[in-house]
């Protein structure tokens, strides 16, 4: 979805170019609010597929406060 959405960027309306600039905003935060807990947990995780997002689910307890934090306010926002 996410190859295609790219390949026809251009032809997406104004709304959804502003949707999904606002998604990659948020996912660069939560990427960086929780790269020592992906670090700890998940650093023999292939990256791709939403596998490393699973990963840190699994350890939801163990999780950095901010890392919790940004993982709910991303879930929210869906």
């Amino acid at each position: 979805m996410v190859k295609c959405l790219k390949e026809h960027e251009k032809e997406l309306s104004g709304a959804c170019v502003q949707y999904i600039t606002e998604s990659r905003r948020r996912w660069k935060e939560t990427a960086q609010a929780c790269h020592d807990d992906a670090m700890n947990f998940c650093k023999d995780v292939k990256p791709g597929g939403g596998r490393i997002l699973r990963c840190l689910r699994e350890h939801r307890n163990e999780l950095s406060a901010e890392c919790k934090e940004r993982l709910a306010q991303t879930r929210k926002s869906r």
